[in-house]
C-alpha cells in the first residue's frame, strides 16, 4: 500500500497527514455499512486497519529516530552560521517540537483505536442478526482479527509510552 510506506524522504507532518487520511477512510467504510459485509469487506477493512497501524509503528520510528539524531550543543551550527535548506522549514530539535510531535501521532492514533471500536460493534452486530450455524465462521474469522489487530495497536501504543519514558 503505497499511501502508507514511508521513506527517509517523507517528513512526519506528511506521514500523519497520509494516516489521518486512511482512517477517515476506514471510519467512512464503517459508516457507510448499513447491510451486512461480505468476507472480502471484512478483510479489506481489517487489512487497512493493519496497515494503518504499521503506518503509526513507522511514524514513531521516525519520531525516536529523529531524537537520537538530535545535534549534541558542541556540534551543532553557531550562531553565526546560518542554516539554508531549499523546500524544507529548518525546525530545531528542542523540548517543545518533541513534544508537538508525540502529541500529533497520539492524537492520530486515538482516532485509529476508533476503528477497532468500530470493528468489535460490527462483530457484535453480525452475532446477534446472523443465524449461528450459517455464518459462525465469518463471525470467527472475523473476531480473530479484531484480536490480532487490538494486540497489535496495544503493542505500538507501549511502543510509544516506552519511547516518552526515555525522554
Amino acid at each position: 500500500m503505497p499511501l502508507l510506506l514511508m521513506d527517509k524522504k517523507t517528513s512526519l507532518d506528511m506521514h500523519l497527514s497520509q494516516l489521518k487520511l486512511a482512517t477517515k477512510f476506514a471510519e467512512h467504510c464503517f459508516l457507510s455499512s448499513d447491510t451486512d459485509w461480505d468476507d472480502f469487506t471484512i478483510l479489506a477493512i481489517s487489512m487497512l486497519i493493519g496497515h494503518i497501524i504499521t503506518g503509526f509503528d513507522r511514524a514513531l520510528e521516525a519520531i525516536t529516530l529523529s531524537l537520537s539524531a538530535m545535534p549534541s550543543p558542541m556540534n551543532s551550527p553557531s550562531a553565526n552560521e546560518p542554516y539554508f535548506s531549499w523546500g524544507v522549514l529548518h525546525i530545531d530539535n528542542d523540548d517543545e517540537s518533541i513534544d508537538l510531535r508525540h502529541h500529533l501521532w497520539l492524537m492520530q492514533f486515538q482516532k485509529a483505536e476508533g476503528l477497532l471500536e468500530h470493528l468489535d460493534h460490527d462483530n457484535q452486530r453480525m452475532r446477534h442478526q446472523q443465524p449461528v450455524q450459517a455464518f459462525s465462521q465469518k463471525i470467527m474469522a472475523s473476531e480473530c482479527l479484531h484480536m490480532w489487530l487490538s494486540q497489535r495497536m496495544q503493542l505500538v501504543k507501549r511502543k510509544f509510552t516506552n519511547s516518552m519514558r526515555r525522554e
